[in-house]
């Protein structure tokens, strides 16, 4: 019965991370295509790399 706990837990680890790896992705892309447009201020450009900091932060803490 442990076993069968274990497997549960690894394949909810598993599910997660690649759940946080495909929101990452996707904060990648949108960030990306952010930072291609010209008028994008240097303040709105600075908080945007403060939340990608607290976003790799997030994702080591769980990974």
């Amino acid at each position: 019965m442990e076993n069968s706990n274990l497997k549960t837990t690894e394949r909810t680890h598993a599910s997660d991370h690649n759940a946080i790896t495909s929101e990452r992705k996707k904060f990648c892309i949108i960030n990306k295509k952010l930072l291609t447009i010209k008028k994008i201020s240097v303040q709105k450009r600075k908080a945007l790399f403060e939340d990608i900091r607290a976003f790799d932060d997030n994702i080591k803490q769980y990974s």
